[in-house]
């Protein structure tokens, strides 16, 4: 359940940042794999 809620907030973030994209998929792809770990 606290990975719906990671993924909420992951979305959130990236709706409120849709100005910097690459950052976005920076910081996803950090997020996938601190998740991964």
């Amino acid at each position: 359940y606290k990975l719906i809620r990671i993924r909420r907030i992951i979305v959130s973030t990236l709706i409120k940042r849709k100005e910097s994209t690459a950052n976005n998929k920076i910081r996803t792809i950090e997020i996938a794999t601190a998740l991964k770990l």
